[in-house]
């Protein structure tokens, strides 16, 4: 598995999360032959965190709008490939789309902006501007991962749901955020 308690926990967490469908969550692990292809199509280094999750799980049709899965299955299905060719300006940015909310709405990974702990900050992109991200959610990758997945099953369970809004709640867990002063904060943005 991992060294890692925030991974291992992630990966803990998808096996519990509601699907998307009626069937249950497989992993299926991306091949290396299939990063290597992907990085050559859009000339493109994916961060070692982000091979890292898709080497466990290709995506995952999880609640609320799904992980996506680095090729998709079908022609018109939303992956990071897909998300790239439809929009090759977020290569240049170098946004990585990794979620959906379920409601247009997309998380993406900013590659080019690292945080003094080495990761990349995840922001979040509404589906009314997506060239400009509303606001910072996550200061890497998993931490994200981890608050989107808890975030689900809180309220899966009818339990107060902290993430991305409640200040003090996401700064206690991820401290890291406030790092990024040029970046909205979503207690901050406008809204």
């Amino acid at each position: 598995m991992t060294g890692d308690p925030l991974e291992a926990e992630v990966l803990r967490m998808l096996g519990r999360v509601r699907p998307l469908s009626a069937g249950p969550i497989r992993p299926r692990p991306v091949s290396d032959e299939e990063l290597v292809a992907f990085e050559r199509k859009h000339a493109l280094k994916l961060p070692g965190d982000v091979k890292s999750l898709l080497r466990r799980s290709n995506g995952a049709a999880v609640n609320p709008g799904g992980i996506y899965p680095l090729f998709s299955d079908s022609a018109e299905g939303p992956s990071i490939d897909w998300h790239l060719d439809s929009f090759p300006e977020w290569r240049d940015r170098g946004w990585i789309p990794i979620a959906s909310d379920g409601c247009g709405d997309l998380y993406i990974l900013a590659k080019n902006r690292t945080a003094r702990t080495g990761t990349h900050p995840v922001l979040f992109l509404d589906q009314a501007d997506w060239d400009h991200p509303a606001y910072l959610v996550a200061s890497g990758l998993w931490r994200f991962l981890y608050f989107l997945l808890k975030s689900e099953l809180l309220h899966e369970r009818g339990e107060h749901v902290y993430w991305p809004h409640d200040r003090e709640a996401v700064l206690r867990e991820d401290p890291e955020i406030a790092s990024f002063g040029d970046i909205p904060l979503p207690w901050d943005a406008p809204a």
